[in-house]
C-alpha cells in the first residue's frame, strides 16, 4: 500500500533542504521526495511501508525541529482517498461564495432603493467629504529664529480654492 508522508521541517536554507531531502530518500520503502509549500519546508514523501514516525525522528536528529502533518493511502490509480472529498468539499465553497454574493447584490440594491427615498444618492460623496471648519493657509514659512509669528489666512468658505495653490 503506498501512502503519503507530509512533514514540515525546519530549514533555513539550501544546504538544509538538500540535506532533508538526502535523510528522506534514504529511508527505507521511499520512492519519491520533494519539497512543498510556500516557503519550502514541508517535504513530500511517497513511499511503499515508510515509517513515518522513525523518518520524523531521524529528520529531528539530522537537520532541526520536525511536524507529521498528514499520513494518507494513495490508490492504486494514482488519486488519493481524500480527493473526491476535498474536490465536493471546493464546490460546496463555491456555492456558498455564490450565495453570499447574491445576497450581498441584493442588499446593496435595497440599501440603494432606502438612499433614494432620503433623497441622496450613491455616488454623491461630495458631502461627506467637506469640512466644516475654516481653511487656513500660511503666507510664508515660518522658522524658530523669525521674530514675528506667519501670517495666516483663514478663509471662511471651505469651497474656496486658492488660484496660487495647485494642490487645492
Amino acid at each position: 500500500m503506498k501512502q503519503e508522508i507530509i512533514i514540515w521541517v525546519q530549514m533555513n536554507c539550501d544546504k538544509c533542504r538538500t540535506k532533508a531531502m538526502e535523510v528522506a530518500a534514504s529511508a527505507h520503502g521511499v520512492e519519491s521526495v520533494s519539497l512543498a509549500g510556500e516557503e519550502k519546508n514541508s517535504l513530500v514523501v511517497v513511499g511503499d511501508g515508510v515509517d513515518s514516525v522513525n523518518l520524523a525522528r531521524t529528520l529531528r536528529k539530522k537537520v532541526g525541529y520536525t511536524d507529521i502533518i498528514k499520513v494518507g493511502e494513495i490508490k492504486k490509480n494514482g488519486k488519493k482517498d481524500s480527493e473526491k472529498k476535498d474536490k465536493e468539499k471546493e464546490k460546496d465553497k463555491e456555492k456558498e461564495k455564490e450565495k453570499d454574493k447574491e445576497k450581498d447584490k441584493e442588499e446593496e440594491k435595497e440599501k440603494d432603493k432606502e438612499k433614494e427615498k432620503d433623497g441622496k444618492k450613491k455616488g454623491n460623496n461630495a458631502q461627506k467629504y467637506q469640512r466644516n471648519e475654516p481653511m487656513m493657509e500660511y503666507v510664508y514659512q515660518w522658522y524658530p529664529s523669525y521674530s514675528a509669528p506667519p501670517q495666516v489666512l483663514v478663509y471662511e468658505n471651505p469651497n474656496y480654492s486658492n488660484p496660487n495653490c495647485s494642490i487645492m
